[in-house]
């Protein structure tokens, strides 16, 4: 993948984005448990061939220019206010959207137990069920062809430790982004008990992928028996009441390999970026503005592009490029390039280890394919509604544009009203589908030991702390008991001593006696 001049897209060797639905669509602030767990599993196959002519460096400055994320606070130049406008109606326009493509692909209504009926005839993955040592994520295998290597994930630390440890390091970390009102004033108890359960019902495999990993090279390579754990879900996908199922879905910036493109190639594509937003770059941007969707050459022309109009920098009704999203794509930029310095010149050449990635949350089939055709996406790689597990899966699969990991460039869960649209009806088919093709169940057994471990180690300590204090109590009666005979003997030797000095000194004196003695017999002998 390559380009012969930097004035034009880098085109890629063919799909370069695939997706895949994750478990994790928590309940809204609602409880937790089987019957509203709210979670959902699979993969969108056969949507990636809607994405081929997807040009790499539009990809990564992605989103239709009618719509743009709800959330309107951008820490820029512009007045609170009138970002706040913006955002108002920018919401306005992606709701609107939103609405006309479901409706599009909107099935006819089946009834509760024909859609029970459809769901229950896919059978479940063994694999699925498979719980691997308690809370230590599968290791991964290299990707056959080499890869540049990710940088270490300390979120794969804490969920050794479990998955509560895990759920408390996120919200430390990630405290400071959380806009959703849903969660952003939530205690930690309650962040702590959604996310465990969030958490129980993502196979480990998966959940190892997530955290480093390239999920779309796994399952092609079936990793771990990650592809027979996403079969089930595929099944389900086709499945007319499986097209409004909610789920999480992640989204990957790789070709039909699974590759993701190199560091020397994200090079090129930030180059064109940078340009992209200059109104002297007008063939360059007309170029991506007219690569996907059927209609854009009517919608976005030559004049448009000389007069300053760019399809992902600009609303549908303006011409002016917006500044915040400038910001936010230089902000992408600038990350990215960190993130390729510290990749060995070795290994640039090497697709990276760790896609570019985003995360989202809602009606996985409809949201995916609006993406895919960059229709209601946000302006940098996807889509933008999102709760708790958005959040989640965000923040330990390094999916922000700041940390030049991925393309969230809102905080996750800033935007809800997707989820806020699904009906009981579909809440509780999700619950029922969760409890039987992911181990949620397993998971929160494995779970409820690591409590039960945890709780009982004040007691332990307790007795820890009584047996020190037995064994100070020991060692000083044993002292108590010793010391008089150690006294006693001390004072003998000490009398010993003394006896000895005494004989050593009159030994001393009679020696002296002896020699003056002999001297003085000497001394007569001589005189005579």
């Amino acid at each position: 993948m390559s380009s012969d001049s930097d004035d034009i897209p880098i085109r890629p060797r063919r799909s370069l984005t695939t997706s895949s639905r994750l478990p994790g669509a928590n309940a809204q602030g609602g409880q937790v448990g089987p019957a509203q767990q709210r979670i959902q599993t699979g993969s969108s196959s056969g949507l990636e061939a809607e994405s081929e002519d997807v040009d790499l460096a539009e990809a990564q400055a992605s989103p239709d220019s009618d719509s743009e994320p709800t959330q309107g606070e951008q820490e820029n130049t512009r007045s609170a206010k009138a970002l706040e406008e913006e955002s108002d109606a920018d919401s306005t326009n992606q709701e609107s959207e939103m609405n006309q493509t479901e409706a599009d692909s909107q099935e006819s209504e089946i009834s509760q137990d024909e859609a029970d009926s459809q769901e229950d005839e896919i059978v479940a993955e063994p694999e699925t069920q498979h719980v691997y040592p308690v809370f230590r994520p599968v290791t991964r295998k290299q990707a056959s062809g080499g890869s540049a290597p990710a940088a270490p994930n300390t979120f794969q630390q804490e969920l050794e430790k479990g998955f509560h440890f895990l759920a408390e390091y996120v919200r430390e970390q990630d405290l400071r982004r959380i806009k959703a009102k849903e969660v952003k004033n939530m205690d930690s108890a309650a962040w702590i008990k959604h996310c465990v359960s969030i958490l129980a019902s993502t196979p480990t495999p998966i959940l190892a992928e997530i955290m480093g990993g390239n999920l779309a090279k796994a399952k092609i390579e079936d990793r771990n028996g990650i592809a027979k754990i996403l079969r089930p879900h595929e099944e389900r996908l086709n499945l007319s009441n499986g097209k409004d199922a909610p789920a999480i879905y992640h989204i990957l910036l790789v070709d039909k390999d699974g590759n993701s493109p190199s560091a020397n190639e994200l090079t090129q594509v930030i180059k064109v970026l940078r340009k992209y937003p200059n109104k002297g770059e007008w063939e360059l941007a007309n170029k991506i503005d007219q690569m996907v969707g059927s209609d854009a050459k009517n919608r976005f022309t030559t004049d448009t592009a000389k007069q300053g109009r760019r399809r992902y920098l600009c609303d549908l009704d303006e011409y002016k490029v917006k500044e915040h999203r400038v910001q936010n794509l230089e902000e992408f930029c600038d990350a990215l390039e960190r993130r390729i310095q510290n990749i060995p010149q070795a290994d640039r050449d090497k697709p990276l280890e760790a896609p570019l990635r985003y995360f989202g949350y809602g009606d996985a089939f409809t949201r995916t394919k609006c993406h895919l055709t960059h229709k209601s996406s946000n302006y940098i790689m996807g889509l933008v509604d999102a709760v708790l597990s958005e959040i989640l899966f965000t923040a330990i699969g390094d999916g922000y544009i700041d940390d030049g990991g991925g393309f969230s460039h809102e905080p996750a869960g800033s935007n809800n009203w997707s989820g806020q649209k699904t009906t009981d009806r579909q809440w509780e088919r999700a619950a029922k589908w969760t409890l039987k093709h992911t181990p949620y169940i397993q998971n929160l057994e494995l779970h409820r030991k690591v409590l039960e471990k945890e709780a009982n180690l004040p007691q332990k300590i307790a007795e820890l702390k009584a047996d020190t204090a037995n064994l100070e109590e020991q060692e000083q009666e044993t002292w108590d008991e010793l010391e008089p005979q150690l006294i006693s003997r001390v004072q003998d030797t000490v009398e010993a001593s003394r006896t000895v000095t005494g004989e050593v000194n009159n030994f001393v004196d009679l020696w002296d006696k002896l020699l003056e003695e002999t001297l003085g017999h000497e001394s007569e002998e001589s005189d005579e």
